[in-house]
């Protein structure tokens, strides 16, 4: 049995198009397991801050995706799942981790990076998927409408960023979850092309039909605007380490992938059929 965790996110959804598109129907954990009726599959509860679920959740998987949060407590975490895991005979784990984990120089990557070495000393099969930033951000981080479209202020400056498209990271992870093959791999996920956030409004104003626009600010009113919204500030800390390193060119180098990876100008184009 394959469990995805995360499975109404954007990876796991990605995921969980791709296994049904081979054929595979796995069970969904969930913290509400009456929506994956909806998602056509089985659901079993699960909520990673009730480790209480986890067992039930794991009764029969062999293979399982690992989505988490980036919260501090991220690594003890892990280390208490990929516990309860080998203990009810799970034979493959597929951890979704984040771009620069191998070199961490933020919160994000840091966290991620520990979490990575347990799971690769865990005694478990694994594979380690590393993408960079979402071309979904656009619409779930942004706020981009695909009625009206938008104005996105990030202070990313003109700094290029390689987006991958969920639907591809998910096609690598589905790919993981029934190939012992990919055990033992970490995969770099980027899209083919590094482009600026200028660019990348620019394609998809093009597509949708609708403005979309970016407007470079400091990373202080950034920080500001965080805070005013309620965020906490190891996370407001955590944005300001990850734009850093986006300023920096972290985000720009190109990977190699497993599959040819959708342009994100193909991206948006999807986006706006719907």
């Amino acid at each position: 049995m394959i469990l995805l965790t995360g499975a109404t996110g954007t990876v796991g959804g990605a995921t969980l198009k791709a296994l049904h598109a081979k054929g595979a129907t796995p069970t969904l954990a969930l913290r509400d397991p009456g929506k994956a009726a909806g998602l056509g599959a089985a659901g079993v509860r699960f909520d990673w801050a009730d480790p209480m679920t986890w067992m039930s959740a794991l009764a029969g998987a062999t293979s399982v995706l690992m989505l988490q949060g980036t919260e501090p407590s991220q690594p003890e975490q892990t280390r208490a799942f990929l516990d309860a895991a080998r203990g009810m005979g799970v034979k493959r784990i597929v951890r979704l981790s984040v771009a620069g984990a191998q070199a961490p120089t933020s919160h994000f990557s840091r966290i991620h990076a520990e979490s990575d070495g347990t799971l690769q000393a865990s005694g478990l099969g694994w594979t380690i998927l590393r993408p960079t930033t979402f071309s979904q951000n656009w619409f779930t981080y942004y706020g981009v409408s695909r009625a009206t479209g938008g104005t996105v202020y990030a202070p990313h400056a003109d700094a290029r960023l390689a987006f991958v498209d969920a639907a591809d990271i998910g096609e690598v992870a589905a790919a993981a979850l029934l190939d012992p093959r990919h055990e033992g791999h970490v995969y770099d996920l980027t899209g083919p092309e590094a482009l600026t956030m200028a660019d990348a409004a620019a394609q998809l104003a093009e597509a949708l039909g609708t403005p979309v626009s970016y407007v470079a600010v400091p990373q202080e009113a950034a920080s500001k605007a965080m805070r005013e919204r309620g965020m906490p500030d190891w996370l407001v800390t955590a944005f300001e380490e990850l734009s850093a390193v986006v300023r920096a060119g972290g985000m720009e180098p190109l990977r190699p992938g497993v599959r040819e990876a959708r342009t994100f100008a193909e991206f948006a184009r999807d986006a706006a059929r719907g």
